[in-house]
C-alpha cells in the first residue's frame, strides 16, 4: 500500500452485531480504496467479534483488534485504534453508523486543497425507520470552517465526520476518564484547535448518524452537565483556564441545543410528509 495516502479507519465496537456490517461495507465501498478499517472490540457479549472474524477472512483490509477488558466507553477503544494506525489520515466511525461513498475522496480533496490538517463534514441524522441515503440533503458549496470558540460553544463536530492527520491525533489523545464519556471527543477537538486554529468543514451530508433510544447524547440536562464540565475544566497549554467566557459558552450551548431540537423536528416532519405524498 502507498502509506502516503493510506487512510485508517478506527470503529469501537460493543455489542454492535446488528449494524457493523453495514458500518464497516459502508467503508469498504468507498471511492478510496486505500485504506485499512481497524475494528476495535470493547469485549462484546454478542456476536460481534465474530461476525468482524468473517469479514476480516473476506477483505485483508480489515484487522481486529479484541480488548481483554472493557473500558468503559470509546475513548480508549479510540486511542488504541489511533496507536495501531499506519496511515497518514485516521477516521473514526462509530459502530452504527454509515459513509456516503464519496466520503474519504472529498475529505482528502479538501484537505490538499486547503492544505489543512483536520476535517469534518456535514451529517444526516436517520434512524430504522430512514434511509440515510435517502434522507440526506446535503449540498455543495464553499469549504467552511470551526474554530476553538466555536466548539466551545456547540461541539459542531462528529465524531464519524472527521478525517484528522495521525500525527496531529497521536499528540492529542482522547481522554479516557469516566466523567469525560460522550464528550471525550469534543475534548479532543479543542486540543486540536488550540493548535491548528480551525477545523476544515465539507458542508455536504457524507455521513448517516444513526440515532437510538439509548444514546447518552438524548439526555439533553446530562450532556449540559458535562459540556460545562469540559469548558469549565479545560487548561490551555498555558496552564490557564477560559475564564469568565464559560458562562457566555455555556449560554450559547444551551441555546443552540433547543434550535438543535427544533430544527431536527422541522426537518424529521417535513421528510415525512414530501415521502407520505
Amino acid at each position: 500500500m502507498n502509506t502516503k495516502e493510506l487512510v485508517s479507519i478506527v470503529i469501537p465496537t460493543y455489542n454492535a452485531a446488528n449494524f457493523i456490517v453495514d458500518t464497516i461495507l459502508s467503508v469498504l465501498n468507498q471511492s478510496h480504496s486505500d485504506l485499512e478499517v481497524i475494528v476495535v472490540d470493547d469485549c462484546s457479549t454478542d456476536d460481534t467479534v465474530s461476525i468482524v472474524k468473517k469479514m476480516c477472512d473476506e477483505d485483508f483490509r480489515i484487522r481486529l483488534v479484541s480488548l481483554e477488558k472493557n473500558m468503559g466507553g470509546p475513548a480508549g477503544p479510540r486511542n488504541i485504534g489511533v496507536a495501531a494506525a499506519g496511515g497518514k489520515w485516521v477516521c473514526f466511525l462509530d459502530a452504527d453508523d454509515l459513509w456516503h461513498p464519496a466520503k474519504i475522496t472529498r475529505q482528502i480533496n479538501a484537505l490538499r486543497s486547503l492544505n489543512a490538517s483536520f476535517c469534518c463534514t456535514n451529517i444526516t441524522v436517520f434512524s430504522e425507520t430512514c434511509d440515510f441515503l435517502e434522507a440526506r440533503r446535503g449540498t455543495h458549496g464553499d469549504y467552511g470552517s470551526y474554530t476553538f470558540s466555536q466548539i466551545c460553544s456547540k461541539n459542531r463536530i462528529c465524531t464519524s465526520s472527521v478525517m484528522v492527520s495521525a500525527d496531529l491525533l497521536k499528540d492529542t489523545p482522547f481522554f479516557e476518564s469516566p466523567s469525560y464519556h460522550a464528550v471525550e471527543d469534543m475534548q479532543c477537538w479543542l486540543q486540536i484547535l488550540e493548535s491548528i486554529d480551525r477545523c476544515a468543514v465539507i458542508p455536504e451530508s457524507l455521513v448517516g448518524y444513526r440515532i437510538s433510544e439509548k444514546q447518552i447524547s438524548k439526555n439533553k440536562l446530562k450532556m449540559a452537565k458535562k459540556f460545562f464540565m469540559v469548558i469549565n475544566q479545560y487548561r490551555f497549554k498555558s496552564n490557564k483556564g477560559i475564564g469568565w467566557k464559560v458562562y457566555i459558552y455555556f449560554i450559547m450551548y444551551c441555546v443552540l441545543s433547543l434550535w438543535s431540537l427544533v430544527r431536527r423536528s422541522l426537518d424529521s416532519w417535513i421528510f415525512k410528509k414530501f415521502n407520505n405524498q
